[in-house]
């Protein structure tokens, strides 16, 4: 999967000819970086969504209560509508 570390004694005795110190591309770290940075950022959104459900818990009940509160009216409501619409025989 990735690529294992190398040394700087290493990269030089493989690659005499370029840079004397190896990029973090050539020496492997850019991936490692890389995946930490992915993590964070995957850690850090799951935090803000934990955050926002239990942030959203009061908010959530009042609307249950508004409802249980509005639904004995609605359900009048219900009644009157259905006995003006059937149909005298």
């Amino acid at each position: 999967m990735y690529r294992t570390i190398e040394t700087v004694h290493e990269y030089r005795l493989r690659y005499p000819s370029t840079a004397p110190v190896p990029t973090l591309t050539q020496s492997g770290l850019l991936g490692l970086l890389l995946a930490a940075q992915a993590r964070k950022a995957a850690k850090l959104a799951h935090r803000r969504a934990m955050w926002k459900r239990r942030s959203n818990i009061p908010r959530d009940a009042w609307g249950l209560i508004c409802r249980g509160l509005a639904l004995p009216m609605c359900a009048s409501h219900v009644h009157q509508v259905g006995a003006s619409t059937q149909q005298q025989a």
